[in-house]
């Protein structure tokens, strides 16, 4: 078996420039895929864009915010993955101390759902700012394993 080496650029939907980068090292061939975050302010662009051109695009599964000046929600709207301001927090600890099961399962099933509805085919899942790893949170990265199985057998 040969070795092969791929790049992923995550946070794609992120920013317009974001999206301007990644689609531009795609056209280029220079990196091999890219994850899509469902929950950010240039996701529709992104998506549009993914749908017409890539099939090698992945969710980009969103539960932290990062210390940017860009803020996102939580699509389901749970309490439990929120600051007191609406926001995902952006603390991975304090996220995982908060969130309830049935919260996390949601939000997971709805950011799937927002990809495959644009019509999005999902190569691969990835996490932003490890909020889901196994030694974190096994119980909900089990439910994560459980899902990409049922979609086919996503590699994580």
């Amino acid at each position: 078996m040969g070795k092969y080496l791929i790049i992923n650029a995550d946070d794609f939907g992120v920013s317009k420039s974001v999206n301007e980068a990644i689609i531009n090292l795609l056209n280029k061939n220079k990196i091999s895929s890219a994850t899509l975050m469902p929950n950010v302010n240039y996701y529709d662009e992104a998506a549009k864009w993914a749908v017409e051109n890539s099939s090698n695009i992945g969710l980009h599964l969103t539960f932290l915010n990062d210390d940017t000046k860009f803020k996102y929600r939580s699509l389901s709207r749970s309490k439990s993955l929120e600051d007191e301001n609406g926001y995902l927090l952006d603390d991975r600890r304090k996220f995982s101390k908060s969130l309830k099961l049935r919260d996390i399962k949601k939000e997971i099933d709805m950011q799937f759902k927002k990809l495959e509805d644009s019509g999005v085919k999902i190569s691969h899942v990835d996490i932003h700012r490890y909020a889901l790893y196994p030694t974190y949170n096994p119980i909900v990265y089990l439910y994560l394993c459980k899902k990409c199985r049922q979609k086919g057998r996503l590699p994580i």
